[in-house]
C-alpha cells in the first residue's frame, strides 16, 4: 500500500486520528503564541491566544499544541533547543516564540512529521519516532502531537 498504513481494522482509527490532527493544526496559522511550557510528563506545550486561568497558577490558551515526541526549535542557520535539552533550559530558549504568530503548518507523510513556522523566522519541527503510535491497540492510542483548545473545538462544531 502506497501510504504505508493499513486501512483495515483498528489501524484505520489511528490513521483517521492523525488525519484529523493534520487538518486541525492548520487552525493555528495566524494565532499568536502566548506561552510555552514543559508539562507534567515532559511534553512541550505551546499556548496560543488569550490565556485563561484553569487553576492556581495554571493558564491555558484559546488554542494549544502539545508535543509528546522528539522535537527541535530552529532557524535556517541554528538549532535553539530540542526535546533532549535540560527541562529548565527549554522555557527560556522557546520564549522566542511568545508574541509571534504561527505561520504555515506542514505535515509530511508517512510519519506525520510536523513543521510549524513562526512569523519571526523560527520553526518547530516534530518527529513522531515510535512505532507504537501506529499500533492497532486503540485502548492505548497515543497521538504524539495534537492540537486543541476552545477555538479549535468551537470551530469543529460550527
Amino acid at each position: 500500500m502506497a501510504s504505508g498504513f493499513q486501512t483495515i481494522g483498528k489501524n484505520t482509527m489511528t490513521r483517521q486520528a492523525f488525519e484529523a490532527q493534520t487538518r486541525l493544526v492548520q487552525r493555528l496559522t495566524g494565532r499568536t503564541c502566548s506561552q510555552v511550557a514543559i508539562g507534567d510528563n515532559d511534553e512541550l506545550v505551546i499556548d496560543f491566544g488569550e490565556l485563561e486561568q484553569t487553576g492556581p497558577g495554571e493558564f491555558d490558551g484559546e488554542a494549544w499544541l502539545i508535543v509528546e515526541c522528539p522535537w527541535r526549535l530552529e532557524t535556517d542557520t541554528d538549532v535553539l533547543c530540542g526535546w533532549e535539552n535540560e527541562e529548565d533550559e527549554i522555557p527560556e530558549k522557546t520564549s522566542v516564540l511568545i508574541g509571534h504568530q504561527a505561520g504555515e503548518a506542514t505535515v509530511r507523510r508517512p510519519g506525520f512529521d510536523l513543521t510549524l513556522r513562526f512569523a519571526n523566522g523560527y520553526r518547530l519541527r516534530v518527529f513522531p519516532d515510535c512505532v507504537s503510535y501506529y499500533a492497532d491497540d486503540t485502548a492505548s492510542l497515543s497521538i504524539p502531537w495534537y492540537v486543541g483548545g476552545k477555538v479549535i473545538t468551537e470551530a469543529e462544531k460550527g
